[in-house]
């Protein structure tokens, strides 16, 4: 998981990376929950323990269509998103 320090999250490190490299949150955050709403007409409230996934992410020019988003469990979405990170924040 990124920002890690010795088994531990790194929370400085985070909201460091959240403010310089990432100041398009809120906007993300905004389109997350959309696409839940939208998922959870069509199929009902979902767990909290699965996560509404864009297929192809919003800033590599997905949407928040129905076709470009799945149901997933929380654990391999953080994953997904993690990884994501990493690869931004070198």
């Amino acid at each position: 998981m990124p920002f890690m320090t010795k088994g531990r999250r790194d929370y400085k490190k985070e909201a460091n990376w959240e403010k310089t490299k990432a100041r398009h949150r809120l906007k993300d955050r905004v389109q997350r929950i959309q696409a839940r709403r939208l998922v959870e007409k069509s199929t009902g409230d979902l767990p909290a323990s699965q996560h509404v996934d864009h297929k192809r992410t919003i800033l590599n020019g997905g949407s928040n269509s129905r076709s470009n988003l799945q149901v997933t469990s929380a654990d391999y979405n953080l994953r997904k998103e993690a990884q994501r990170k990493t690869r931004q924040s070198r």
